[in-house]
């Protein structure tokens, strides 16, 4: 197991059949999955452990055009800019 309480859960809930992995075509997708993670975690597992979640998936470019938007993609910017985080850090 990890040190993510949200990560943990994702695992269990799979039987371990899990890879902490993401493909994205566009910066869309990436943002969609964030505002879907802390909607959907965060009160339960808190910002940290939704952030720690995000930051750590390997992210697959699955659209060449996009690489340099996607690897840049900075999932803490992002959330804050958005204002749906309590950003409580534990």
């Amino acid at each position: 197991m990890t040190n993510n309480t949200l990560l943990n859960e994702v695992i269990e809930t799979r039987n371990g059949h899990y890879c902490h992995a993401f493909e994205a075509e566009e910066v869309y997708q990436l943002k969609s999955l964030a505002e879907a993670v802390f909607e959907e975690n965060e009160e339960k597992h808190g910002f940290k452990a939704c952030l720690e979640f995000l930051e750590s998936l390997e992210i697959i470019c699955t659209e060449e055009e996009n690489e340099e938007e996607i690897y840049s993609f900075d999932f803490f910017e992002y959330i804050k800019s958005l204002n749906i985080s309590s950003f409580i850090i534990e």
